[in-house]
């Protein structure tokens, strides 16, 4: 049979007041050190609706997407470059269509901008400060309301460099697909198809050849870049 172990009250209170000790000890020390800096951060308002950026360390440049304005005689879409040191806009450029998403090809001098409600890419030559040419990439349909719109909406874009490829999904409500452009000379491959409705994010494991899309019914698709794919549900 095992016997308890018990301490003393003298023991006890001995304990209590090491405790105490070296609490009062460690707020002494931690009151001499040096209280930290809070982070500086510097605000400027450059445009409205400004949606994603890209950083150019060859350059030493920031570019800034801004959307505009979607009212009647709302400020046009511009791709403002600024200095990441004052957030100074050192140029812009009008967009020839309202710009949500960018990926930046810093070897290149390259920007390609996604027109998210037009279903259209853009190609900024990030030298010369202008647009080399526009792709659309699909046609507008007649909706259940009777409207013409564009099947898909493009959020996010991805780029792999050495594939010369540009990925982009195309986001709708019933399903969805990953346009794939050629960045080489600007045009339209065959897209991947029956990913899911609601695709969103995209990563690619270029060493696998493989991408990853996710979507918001929570499924991550894993794409083969000969378009074999599979789904998994994640559960959260």
């Amino acid at each position: 049979m095992l016997n308890p172990v018990c301490l003393r009250s003298g023991t006890a209170t001995m304990s209590r007041r090491r405790t105490l000790g070296l609490l009062t000890s460690g707020l002494a020390v931690a009151a001499m050190r040096p209280a930290w800096a809070a982070p500086k951060m510097k605000q400027v308002e450059v445009a409205p609706a400004l949606y994603e950026l890209a950083f150019s360390p060859s350059r030493n440049a920031l570019f800034v997407l801004s959307a505009g304005g979607f009212a009647e005689g709302a400020p046009a879409s511009r791709l403002l470059r600024l200095d990441p040191q004052s957030l100074a806009i050192r140029s812009e450029l009008t967009l020839p269509l309202r710009g949500f998403g960018v990926a930046l090809d810093d070897m290149a001098g390259r920007l390609y901008v996604g027109h998210g409600l037009d279903a259209a890419v853009s190609v900024v030559d990030i030298g010369e400060n202008h647009v080399l040419g526009t792709l659309r990439l699909a046609t507008k349909v007649k909706g259940e309301d009777g409207k013409e719109e564009y099947p898909y909406k493009l959020r996010e874009l991805l780029l792999d460099p050495s594939g010369e490829r540009l990925y982009l999904p195309g986001l709708g409500m019933k399903d969805s697909q990953v346009y794939v452009v050629s960045t080489k000379n600007l045009t339209a491959e065959k897209p991947i198809t029956g990913i899911g409705p609601g695709a969103t994010g995209i990563a690619l494991d270029a060493a696998k050849d493989r991408l990853f899309v996710s979507t918001l019914a929570g499924q991550l698709c894993t794409v083969r870049r000969q378009h074999q794919w599979h789904r998994f549900e994640v559960v959260i």
